[in-house]
């Protein structure tokens, strides 16, 4: 069983993939050829001003193949049923990349808008074009904050996620501050209701390490709009042992372990290192968990 978590705890954190609104990267002609136009990032820019910041490390030779950026309002669900050269002219936003920094607003909507961002050269739209060298970029997308100044990373959809996260760590810090005393005495004590109080209380502290490890993430992803993602590949590895640790005992329950002073148990609880059934259901628990 050992080895079987150790493998999901390296899955989970190698597999996982970041996701942060300051993107970085490299501008590939070939890509946008192959794609008509190399598709970059979206985010969804609330009703205030938003702003696009892109930073290239060479914007000479970007200059050289008539790069741009072209900004979509994600409405056009048609765009990729068009040609090469109607899909780029379909852009709301076109921003050439000749210098090193480029800005660019967008304009205020009465409700948050998706905006997807492709790059384009003048070789996307040719078959036997000349592929050169690829360009590093830096792309931040800002959303206004409560003063109206673009500074905020966190896209429309994920406002408020950091502060749910804080007062959802109060809430365990109270209630642990309530409830560790009697829980212990508890523990100490045994009884019939000993094992569901242990199942129970390392479901909470792996829920609360979840909760903690997303509030770090999103701290910094505040700041820099890349955040933590080892810290978010913790938080859903331990949501999901949490979950499978409900499973058990849950299962355990149905197997007929039973929780009454006046009876016996039938039958033991679920033993995860001997039974083969047991162990399918945890593995299949966690890589359903893992794929949703």
């Amino acid at each position: 069983m050992s080895r079987l978590f150790a493998t999901l705890v390296a899955a989970v954190l190698l597999g996982s993939e970041a996701s942060g609104k300051t993107v970085t990267g490299l501008f590939r002609s070939e890509a946008a050829r192959q794609e008509n136009g190399q598709f970059i990032t979206k985010f969804m820019f609330q009703g205030g001003n938003g702003l696009v910041v892109c930073r290239l490390e060479n914007p000479l030779l970007a200059a050289q193949r008539e790069s741009r950026l072209l900004l979509y309002q994600d409405l056009d669900s048609d765009l990729d049923n068009l040609s090469c050269s109607q899909r780029l002219s379909r852009a709301h936003f076109t921003i050439p990349l000749s210098q090193e920094e480029h800005n660019q607003t967008i304009p205020p909507h009465s409700s948050p808008s998706l905006w997807r961002v492709l790059y384009a050269d003048r070789g996307t739209c040719q078959e036997n074009s000349v592929t050169h060298s690829d360009v590093r970029f830096t792309l931040l997308m800002l959303n206004a904050d409560s003063a109206g100044n673009p500074l905020e990373h966190f896209s429309a959809e994920e406002t408020g996620l950091h502060s749910f996260y804080f007062l959802l760590l109060l809430a365990y810090f109270l209630a642990c501050c309530i409830y560790i005393q009697p829980l212990c005495q508890a523990l100490r004590k045994g009884g019939p209701m000993h094992t569901v109080l242990k199942v129970l209380s390392t479901a909470l502290a792996l829920q609360g390490c979840s909760a903690l490890c997303n509030y770090i993430h999103l701290a910094r992803y505040s700041r820099d709009g890349t955040g933590f993602p080892l810290m978010g590949s913790l938080a859903e590895l331990w949501d999901m042992v949490s979950q499978v640790s409900m499973l058990y005992m849950l299962l355990s329950l149905c197997m007929g372990w039973t929780l009454s002073r006046g009876r016996k148990p039938q039958s033991r609880p679920l033993q995860w290192e001997q039974s083969p059934a047991s162990t399918a259901v945890a593995v299949g628990g966690v890589i359903t968990q893992g794929v949703l």
